[in-house]
């Protein structure tokens, strides 16, 4: 990336954008898009954003103050600013269009929102009509109106499933701290883990999951998942083989000759519990059942009884014991 202060040339800018440019001050102008980033994405955004300024209807700019203030500012006598209306009303309106849709960009682009869901489960839509449900204890970060090019959110804590509005004209992309997840139109699951690794399962369609700090990347299809180690730097992709990673959103356990051990360990995220055995050998008995969106007392009760144990709930601990 090139860090040097370019000086800002907003007229022959304007006329670049017009085409009302001469051959050298176009490479001129070429130039100075070329070597400055902030320059380059100002330039993109705003034509994107006039040619579809129809979605922009509530927005408003005063041509003519603009106007004024530009002519005001100038050191030209009176006869010269006459002919400099006449000869470059076409580059004087594309100022004014470019100052205009300059200011629109950075309003409309850089209004953010941040949501922390703290001890609740938190349903948001997103301005393209994507559909997010947000874990407990996660912070999520987008703006209130997408680049026209790009669809940017960020996922800086926690856990969340996305349903994607598809426009492949417009890819959506999760950052985390150590990866991007891209995709055109799905429904997935990402999760950041405490520990700083990530672990993101497709439900449906196709993602694409690159590692920021190995510079690896997989394409997930439906029942895969990928996980980044961030420790040993490794980017895996296998199938998914756990049929209840969605069950903090659905309330919903599927176990199929499931050991107590990750019985216990799904229940402990849906539930936000801690689990304490009194005896190892418990961990070992086998579950078959489907439970659909029981309290936790409820769910405790039923597993006991099938296994002769009891659960004893207190706060967010639950301290698991044989019958006597």
């Amino acid at each position: 990336m090139n860090n040097t202060r370019t000086k800002i040339d907003w007229t022959l800018l304007a006329k670049y954008i017009s085409g009302n440019t001469e051959k050298k001050e176009k490479a001129i102008a070429e130039s100075m898009i070329k070597n400055s980033n902030n320059i380059k994405e100002i330039i993109n955004d705003s034509t994107i954003i006039w040619k579809n300024s129809g979605n922009y209807k509530n927005y408003s700019f005063d041509a003519n103050k603009a106007w004024k203030n530009f002519i005001n500012r100038t050191q030209f006598k009176e006869s010269a600013k006459k002919r400099l209306i006449v000869k470059y009303w076409k580059v004087a309106a594309s100022i004014v269009i470019l100052i205009g849709l300059s200011y629109a960009t950075y309003f409309y682009l850089t209004d953010t929102i941040k949501i922390e869901s703290g001890n609740h489960i938190k349903q948001l839509v997103l301005s393209d009509g994507t559909k997010i449900d947000l874990n407990k204890h996660s912070i999520f970060v987008y703006p209130r109106r997408f680049k026209p090019s790009v669809r940017e959110v960020k996922l800086i804590k926690g856990e969340a499933f996305f349903e994607v509005y598809r426009n492949p004209k417009q890819p959506f992309i999760i950052k985390t701290e150590i990866a991007n997840i891209s995709v055109l139109g799905t429904s997935f699951n990402v999760q950041v883990m405490p520990a700083g690794d990530l672990d993101v399962t497709v439900a449906d369609g196709k993602v694409a999951v690159h590692s920021k700090i190995s510079d690896q990347q997989v394409v997930l299809h439906k029942n895969e998942k990928a996980i980044l180690d961030h420790r040993i730097k490794q980017l895996i992709k296998m199938p998914n083989d756990n049929i209840n990673y969605l069950a903090w959103k659905t309330r919903m356990f599927v176990f199929k000759e499931t050991s107590l051990q990750e019985v216990y360990q799904n229940i402990s995220k849906v539930y936000d519990v801690h689990f304490e055995i009194a005896d190892s050998a418990i961990l070992n008995y086998k579950l078959t059942a489907v439970y659909n969106n029981l309290p936790l007392d409820n769910l405790l009760r039923i597993i006991d009884r099938t296994f002769q144990l009891n659960s004893q709930l207190n706060g967010n601990q639950i301290i698991v014991k044989r019958n006597k």
